[in-house]
């Protein structure tokens, strides 16, 4: 389309008429006169508007109006049918880019549940510890209770929701902050361990492979400080 433009410009140019000129003797605005040089069809109000200013502008310069118009029709055939190829590959592009992505994210969740698996599977085979000490458990209810457990002392909590930890390993602290839905924190000591959990609903405590009660004795905050700790050694006499 931008050769009807060029045609009606060069020709008004060639008459040695400007713009103003040829308001006074079409009538035709010349905001218009410059959008039909230009080819610009969006200045108009609708597409017939273009076409009748088209067909006015040219007569008036003594073009052949209708050969301007079929012009016209043919490059706006050609401009929309490229517009809905390259459409069209677009939307065939878009498809393959959601076919990988689609793919990506099995085979991602393929691997998660072979991890899975394979994790268990490790957990599941993996020797049980040798128990060669008495141990004493106390929580902040005062009851106490006495078992079997491992000369290196295992605790491992896992967040079942938002909880917040201080741990405590050998009169060391180790660790202090936020624990999040999923994630396990697992430490190992010599002798004790002194916990300070919040949310205690939200997380379940593991002391050598038993789960300890950190629910009872909790404040109304949901706060609940717990030890877990070897029991001092007994001499015979």
């Amino acid at each position: 389309m931008k050769e009807i433009g060029k045609i009606l410009k060069q020709t008004r140019e060639s008459k040695k008429l400007s713009v103003a000129e040829i308001y006074k003797s079409t009538k035709i605005k010349q905001s218009y006169i410059i959008a039909l040089e230009n080819d610009d069809v969006g200045v108009f109000p609708a597409e017939l508007y273009y076409k009748n200013f088209l067909k006015n502008y040219a007569r008036f310069l003594n073009l052949k109006a209708d050969e301007l118009l079929t012009s016209y029709e043919s490059e706006k055939k050609e401009q929309q049918k490229n517009e809905l190829k390259e459409q069209m590959q677009n939307t065939a592009v878009n498809q393959k880019l959601q076919k990988k992505l689609v793919i990506t994210l099995v085979i991602a969740a393929v691997m998660c549940a072979v991890l899975i698996i394979f994790q268990f599977l490790l957990r599941k085979t993996s020797p049980l510890p040798q128990y060669v000490e008495d141990v004493e458990i106390s929580t902040a209810t005062g009851a106490k209770k006495t078992q079997m457990l491992p000369v290196k002392q295992k605790l491992v909590i896992s967040a079942v929701g938002t909880t917040w930890l201080n741990i405590n390993v050998d009169n060391k602290n180790v660790f202090e902050g936020t624990v999040y839905k999923g994630e396990e924190k697992i430490f190992s000591a010599d002798n004790s361990f002194v916990l300070k959990i919040g949310n205690v609903s939200n997380a379940s405590v593991y002391f050598n492979d038993k789960k300890v009660d950190i629910v009872s004795g909790a404040s109304k905050n949901n706060v609940n400080n717990i030890t877990l700790k070897k029991s001092e050694e007994k001499t015979l006499e």
